[in-house]
């Protein structure tokens, strides 16, 4: 169980709840919409994993290195590998993506 005590269960209605209060906005509501699909496919996943997953999809920064297993098997998620040949070896690709960044600035 998560450290809040709460199941994916638990937080996806308390969240659909949020959502569809006819009084209240969330910011990025689709985006925590996108997230909770995530996480009622994978309960396993952390609800806040998938949020910075769906967030930098609608910010245009994919793929998102990370290094949970289960979180890099969505779409738009990497997993990155620390040691000699994890995270150097995905160097050049890392500043192919600041470059790209940079232009955008």
């Amino acid at each position: 169980m998560p450290c809040y005590k709460r199941t994916a269960g638990q937080i996806v209605a308390a969240l659909e709840m949020l959502l569809n209060h006819k009084d209240l906005t969330l910011q990025d509501a689709d985006v925590v919409a996108a997230a909770l699909t995530h996480l009622r496919k994978r309960p396993v996943l952390g609800f806040s994993d998938c949020l910075v997953l769906e967030t930098a999809r609608k910010a245009g920064h994919l793929p998102l290195g990370i290094f949970d297993r289960d979180l890099a098997k969505l779409d738009g998620a990497t997993r990155t590998f620390l040691g000699s040949r994890g995270l150097a070896a995905q160097l050049p690709d890392l500043a192919v993506l600041a470059q790209h960044d940079a232009r955008l600035s």
